[in-house]
């Protein structure tokens, strides 16, 4: 069962499509992820990153939590959108926690600063 942190900011829809944080509450094994191509230059994948360094500003970690609550409503990373980030170099490749699945990504440094 995840375990949802409150977030202090606002989740800002990605819109023309699916999101990149998303209702579902399922969780997923660091095996599962979808995507293993880079999915740079997407605008998709730009909103998901972006979200991703927000969170970090917000929590004061470059460690984010994968299950969210921005302003009480529950979200989740979508799986593909962390999939695609492992494999752009911009997220370690996350590992399964104490209860069999991916809590947390953390973000990537290159030569001290985030990976973008």
């Amino acid at each position: 069962m995840p375990t949802w942190t409150d977030v202090g900011i606002t989740y800002e829809p990605y819109g023309p499509g699916t999101e990149t944080f998303v209702t579902s509450r399922d969780a997923f094994p660091a095996a599962g992820l979808r995507k293993s191509s880079p999915g740079r230059g997407s605008a998709r994948q730009d909103h998901f990153m972006h979200t991703l360094h927000t969170l970090a500003e917000d929590t004061g970690s470059d460690t984010i939590p994968v299950f969210v609550r921005f302003e009480g409503k529950r979200r989740r990373m979508d799986r593909g959108c962390i999939g695609h980030a492992v494999a752009a170099g911009l997220i370690e490749p996350p590992v399964d926690g104490a209860g069999g699945f991916v809590e947390f990504v953390t973000l990537r440094r290159v030569s001290g600063r985030l990976a973008t």
